[in-house]
């Protein structure tokens, strides 16, 4: 479940899903799995520029958007 600090628990996981994927097509004309990657890492330099703190569950460690890229292929 991807939440972010300081707003209401909604679960973002399925939303920046479908932009990663549909970054991976668009920005590099495939949606290989090497593209889907270089589009979460895109995603996570947006949020880091718009300064937004994803939530971490506690039993979670800080390899959130490998999680992230794991469910996005699920």
């Amino acid at each position: 479940m991807i939440t972010f600090h300081n707003e209401l628990p909604l679960d973002h996981t399925k939303s920046l899903t479908y932009i990663a994927k549909k970054w991976a097509y668009d920005i590099y004309a495939t949606d290989s799995n090497y593209n889907i990657e270089r589009a979460w890492q895109s995603i996570g330099e947006h949020l880091w520029a718009e300064n937004r703190k994803i939530n971490v569950p506690v039993d979670k460690t800080y390899m959130c958007f490998a999680d992230l890229l794991e469910l996005s292929h699920g």
